[in-house]
């Protein structure tokens, strides 16, 4: 049996975990990134979501872990339910430094055959709008001649961190069982996983990375974006605009990113750099001169 060490969620997370619904029906987990020991590059205010097929509901929730309940399942023509199938799902943050596709593959904890692997895009969102995807890796392998099966699903929340979903799925336990009275045991077990795993998103802004600049009608206005180590729009957060005057900045205007995370100041001639912050984390743009007058003030 292969296990990884990871970082794993503080004991006080269950406070910040909610739960959109309880059984029966779909159960959606929003568990709060917060790495123990704290990981410098990661912000407050991250989420990882979970959330299991339509047919499963809630058993069991834990500050990083939970268990979820689905149809029954039976042998083909037996009267009488033998059981009921079942996922166990749990959150984990890797910081080594390797790839997406290694993170996956070093966190499985079970020595079965693998079934597929594949890069796979994470839906993120902020302020309940996709501002992008971020490029994950899964792993599904299958017990040998039997139906439990187990998925990894690992991608990056930052330069130096990943994040990564694990899917146990032991029941049906044999292909003997069928779910539904037509579906054998290891083909409900992958797909179930599979679907669990394309539930998945991050909820929140990234630190700020690089913030753009440019001049926008005829000179009057400087624009730029603030963006993530990942492309993505940073939104709603504080945005400076700082003048150089002599050898030292001042700041002249603030404001806040819009939802697609563009700012605009109108400006006077000078040089101009903008700041976006995010909590602790900063980020500058290179310096800019504006040549023709305007109207000061935001754009």
């Amino acid at each position: 049996m292969r296990w990884a060490a990871f970082v794993t969620l503080t004991a006080g997370v269950l406070g910040a975990l909610s739960v959109a619904q309880f059984a029966p029906g779909q159960a959606t987990e929003r568990v709060r990134v917060a790495p123990n020991p704290p990981v410098a590059s990661v912000p407050p205010g991250l989420f990882i979501v979970v959330a299991s097929p339509n047919d499963y509901s809630r058993t069991a929730l834990r500050p990083s872990s939970g268990s979820w309940v689905g149809p029954e399942y039976r042998p083909r023509g037996a009267p009488n339910s033998w059981g009921h199938a079942t996922i166990d799902w749990e959150l984990g943050f890797d910081g080594r430094q390797s790839d997406t596709e290694r993170t996956a593959l070093a966190n499985l904890t079970r020595d079965w055959i693998e079934d597929q692997r594949a890069g796979v895009s994470v839906p993120h969102f902020v302020g309940g709008r996709m501002v992008g995807t971020i490029p994950g890796f899964f792993v599904l392998q299958a017990e040998r001649q039997s139906a439990p099966s187990e998925l990894v699903l690992a991608f990056p929340i930052s330069r130096d961190l990943h994040a990564f979903v694990r899917y146990l799925l032991l029941r049906p336990e044999s292909n003997d069982f069928y779910v539904n009275g037509s579906v054998q045991g290891s083909s409900w077990n992958r797909g179930q996983a599979l679907l669990s795993m394309s539930k998945v998103k991050l909820e929140g802004n990234l630190p700020p990375s690089a913030v753009s600049i440019r001049s926008r009608r005829g000179g009057r206005v400087i624009a730029g974006f603030a963006l993530d180590f990942l492309h993505h729009a940073v939104v709603g957060v504080p945005v400076a605009l700082e003048r150089r005057t002599g050898s030292a900045w001042r700041r002249v205007f603030r404001a806040r990113t819009s939802r697609v995370g563009g700012y605009s100041f109108r400006v006077e001639p000078g040089t101009y750099r903008a700041r976006a912050s995010l909590g602790r984390f900063s980020a500058v743009s290179r310096p800019f001169r504006a040549r023709k007058p305007g109207r000061p003030g935001t754009g």
